[in-house]
């Protein structure tokens, strides 16, 4: 209880410097938020490029890459005003702040600039690096569709030539006829042509729809980016009153100590 009072009383005793205090933090806090630039923030949800179905890579991956000072190219840094700073990747990683949704297999990325156009811009290059290098993820991948799809195609084609080479409509079953045995045979022979063709041809039509959207896609936003014309910095009356409370809690500690050390 002694305690308690003598913190009422050093605070009654000194409620002038107290107050003074706040007043000139308060002010320098004032000034501070007004003399801060504005800030504009845009924001993008990415989807990952994908080959048949299976994505270039996890969306855990890319946020990690993301925090990799080299993962941009010049383009960005300078797009996002920071190619003349030594440490301009290091900076972007940082401010992009890249999450990973928890329900879909998105990325988002934020980043804040001096208006909502430059960070806008800023994402936008930033989106065209991601989508250069899951192209090059996703190349050998393609590469062995594609000739899958061209060896399919190839058989089919064979397949087909081989079966039209059997006229197994004209013949003419004769159990006494002495080429019976070799008109079974070119039967059976076009039976299994003919199934194995339609069998080809699902395999092509089905690595067919794969290759294409959405199977088959490229690296892409969600959404456009969103990026609203409103100041999302610290607002001047916000480091007012932050700067009125430090200064006033200061002052307090400050009378506490020297009455506790005057003791």
């Amino acid at each position: 209880m002694e305690q308690e009072i003598d913190f009422i009383e050093v605070i009654k005793e000194n409620k002038g410097w107290i107050v003074a205090a706040a007043a000139v933090s308060a002010a320098c806090g004032l000034a501070y938020g007004l003399l801060m630039p504005p800030q504009y923030e845009a924001v993008a949800d990415i989807q990952m490029a994908s080959v048949a179905g299976t994505m270039v890579e996890a969306p855990a991956v890319l946020a990690e890459k993301l925090k990799l000072p080299l993962y941009f190219s010049g383009a960005t840094l300078k797009s996002c005003e920071m190619e003349e700073s030594p440490l301009g990747g290091k900076e972007l990683s940082n401010r992009l702040k890249p999450s990973v949704n928890k329900n879909a297999p998105f990325v988002s990325i934020q980043f804040r600039g001096k208006s909502a156009a430059k960070a806008k811009t800023c994402l936008a290059s930033i989106v065209g690096d991601i989508q250069k290098r899951q192209e090059l993820l996703a190349h050998p991948s393609l590469e062995v569709k594609k000739n899958q799809l061209n060896t399919l195609e190839q058989k089919l084609a064979q397949a087909d030539s081989l079966r039209k080479s059997f006229p197994v409509e004209n013949l003419k079953f004769n159990v006494d006829n002495s080429q019976f045995s070799a008109a079974a045979l070119m039967i059976m022979t076009s039976l299994s042509k003919d199934s194995e063709s339609k069998d080809l041809r699902n395999q092509l039509s089905d690595l067919q729809i794969a290759l294409k959207e959405p199977q088959t896609k490229e690296t892409q936003m969600v959404t456009e980016i969103y990026a609203p014309d409103v100041n999302v910095g610290w607002k001047w009356w916000k480091t007012a009153f932050l700067g009125a409370i430090a200064g006033g809690l200061l002052a307090v500690m400050f009378f506490l100590a020297r009455k506790m050390f005057g003791k």
